[in-house]
């Protein structure tokens, strides 16, 4: 019987039997593994410090917070902690007061209800999650896996938390306990590795808790409110609730903030508030406001591109798409017109680009332009239903709202229970087509499909409205689908508009509301201009063995915004955080002409290190679609074999892993490339 376990191990610890105590607890905490008062006694009669601290942290978890556990674990991490002094210990005796409650113990229902006062000495905090492995190790091997201690770096104040567990009296043997001003930060990097994992299989509302915990312990890490804003990010998108998924993005938005107070040079951080804005943006419902929203997302998704970050596949189009929504319309159409040019025409993506330009010329009010990129974007049938419902806005506001109509109709079927702007635009049609009981069909289905109940919805009342006669009422509400439409409804706005002139009213003026002035953004150092490469030569470089030839040179896979650096002043500074792996472009101020590669070098500068960097340097191939590697050291580092490693253009793809225990700071990084050109002299590509 599990109980006998533990009572029998209680009995051989009062007998003085402390190695029968541990093997009737061990095998107690095995079938019970939430027992509080199992974890306690069996981390009594353990001698060995580790597996103390293990079941100390276990009863910690279970009980917020035990007294006696949370002194007997400020014991032991003095005792494992390479900080403090090493004590010896002898065979470890319960306290008066453990004595004092086990001798009163006399029967079964008695000795619980002690063991329960014992559990419910305080509370403080706990972090290991149990397992049957490490209960086993406890039974079976003397040896103990090694747990980090914490490394104390900071100590703040843990706040008092209101339970409802009876006070009980000091007694002289619980001394006060140093716990208060522990550094904890080191406690919260397993609790983060759990909130990651958590994320990974969709368990935000899992991962939010378990990250409530970890900030409890690490206030300053900003990968902890980096991961809860992703949390609640994720779980905005799913959400019914206008309520709750305003409380989602604003937490994550101010998480968010946190992580880039804490750490602002980190590209994906801007990229996620980029992202928490756009939602943002999605629940407002006046103009003013989302275009105020806009402007900031735009500021952050620039952000993410100059620091590199790799959260979205085109940081680049999403800074356009924000510029539009942000109704700079001229600035996006030339920022898209550019990236066009940059992309190979064999390229599927720049149908994505087809379909943005669309946006840009709706948004100048060119509908005619628009429903030509639009259906050319649909050469690629990703994200058809989207562009689809694109194509009916702009066929409604050209004047072809049949040829709308129709499409309407085949993605209401296909998807009939979401998005309720469908039904609004397919309302505004039916109205026009003299079909009002259709309309108000759908403007009544459409109000339960979505939040919004202005923009087109107010502009199929306020059309009904006037033809009833109810002119005031129909001017209202005219005028708020003026303020609340999007700028895919520009050239429906600007007809607004004039309806309101006829009419002898004129429309309303609106100021952004939200309380979002600025985010916080450092001021962004200049990169160079991204160029794209060229077609490389189809004939394989001198020197290279086993080259298959291809139409063109590979690029790394899954890298899409790498840090381009200029060859002649190199990256500048970079501190590399513990594994971080970040990959760079050196870009040739401008395009060479490579025949045959005969040097490279690599020079890692450093004004303070002397000692070998724990950095690993990969050198991308794009002949042999790989990567070879380099033991970088400070200074100069010849680069073996280096033919296949330079584009015929000059430039090179290279990653840096800090794989140390230490941030790494490189004061600069240069590359250096001897080679001959196609005119058979001998060029230089690099500084100097």
């Amino acid at each position: 019987m599990t109980e006998n376990d533990f009572e029998l191990g209680l009995q051989a610890g009062k007998r003085g039997d402390t190695q029968g105590a541990v093997a009737y607890l061990s095998k107690y905490v095995l079938e019970n593994p939430t027992s509080e008062e199992g974890w306690l006694w069996l981390g009594e009669y353990l001698t060995e410090a580790e597996k103390r601290k293990y079941c100390y942290e276990r009863v910690l978890k279970i009980n917020l917070g035990n007294q006696h556990a949370r002194r007997r674990l400020t014991e032991v991490m003095q005792q494992v902690s390479p900080l403090s002094n090493p004590i010896e210990r002898e065979k470890p005796q319960p306290s008066p007061a453990d004595n004092n409650i086990q001798a009163q113990a006399k029967g079964k229902e008695n000795k619980k209800n002690n063991f329960i006062l014992i559990a419910v000495l305080g509370l403080l905090i706990g972090i290991v999650v149990c397992g049957a492995p490490l209960v086993f190790l406890l039974l079976k091997s003397p040896v103990v896996p090694q747990i980090a201690a914490p490394t104390p770096s900071r100590t703040y104040t843990i706040p008092p938390k209101q339970t409802n567990t009876p006070t009980l009296t000091q007694t002289p043997s619980m001394t006060p306990s140093p716990m208060a001003t522990l550094d904890l930060s080191a406690m919260a990097n397993p609790l983060i590795s759990e909130a990651e994992m958590f994320n990974i299989q969709g368990q935000y509302a899992e991962a939010v808790h378990i990250l409530d915990q970890a900030i409890d312990y690490a206030p300053n890490s900003d990968k902890a409110y980096y991961l809860r804003a992703t949390s609640y990010y994720k779980l905005h998108e799913n959400q019914r609730s206008l309520t709750e998924n305003r409380d989602y993005i604003y937490s994550g938005l101010s998480d968010i903030d946190m992580a880039i107070s804490i750490e602002p040079n980190i590209g994906d951080y801007y990229m996620l508030r980029q992202s928490l804005l756009v939602a943002l943006t999605g629940i407002m419902e006046y103009r003013a406001d989302r275009t105020r929203l806009s402007i900031l997302s735009a500021e952050n998704a620039l952000m993410g591109l100059n620091l590199g970050g790799t959260l979205e596949e085109y940081p680049d189009r999403i800074y356009v798409v924000d510029l539009l929504y942000a109704e700079k319309c001229e600035e996006a159409l030339e920022l898209i017109h550019d990236l066009i040019e940059q992309t190979p025409l064999e390229d599927k993506s720049i149908t994505g680009l087809y379909h943005i330009e669309s946006i840009g010329h709706i948004c100048l009010g060119n509908t005619g332009k628009a429903i030509a990129m639009v259906e050319k974007s649909m050469s690629n049938p990703l994200g058809t239903d989207y562009k689809k419902f694109l194509l009916a806005r702009y066929l409604y506001q050209d004047g072809q709202g049949k040829k709308a109509l129709k499409i309407l109709n085949e993605l209401i079927e296909a998807s009939p229970h979401y998005d309720g702007e469908r039904y609004y635009l397919r309302a505004a049609i039916h109205y026009e087509l003299g079909e009002r009981e259709l309309a108000e069909q759908d403007l009544y289905t459409g109000a339960g499909n979505t939040w919004g109940h202005a923009a087109l919805y107010s502009y199929v009342l306020g059309k009904m409205a006037l033809e009833d006669g109810r002119t005031q009422e129909g001017i209202e509400l005219l005028q708020n689908a003026d303020i609340t439409l999007e700028v895919l409804y520009n050239p429906l706005r600007k007809n607004i508009q004039s309806e309101l002139k006829e009419l002898g009213a004129e429309p309303l003026e609106s100021q952004p509301s939200i309380m979002l002035e600025a985010t916080s953004i450092p001021t962004i150092l200049p990169r160079p201009t991204y160029r794209p490469l060229e077609t490389p030569a189809t004939t394989a470089p001198e020197n290279i063995v086993n080259w298959t030839p291809m139409p063109t040179a590979n690029f790394p896979a899954g890298i899409y915004n790498p840090i381009i650096f200029d060859s002649g002043t190199g990256t500048g500074e970079i501190t590399l955080k513990l594994s971080d792996y970040p990959v760079f472009r050196l870009q040739p101020t401008e395009s060479q002409k490579v025949k045959i590669v005969k040097n490279v070098f690599i020079n890692l500068q450093s004004f303070t290190e002397t000692e070998k960097p724990a950095l690993q340097i990969s050198l991308y191939s794009p002949y042999n679609n790989g990567w070879k590697f380099l033991d970088p050291v400070w200074g100069e580092n010849p680069v073996d074999y280096p033919e296949d490693l330079v584009y015929p253009t000059g430039d090179m793809f290279i990653a840096i892993r800090n794989f140390g225990s230490n941030p790494v700071t490189i004061d600069n990084l240069t590359i250096t490339i001897i080679f001959e050109a196609e005119d058979g002299s001998i060029l230089k590509i690099g500084p100097g």
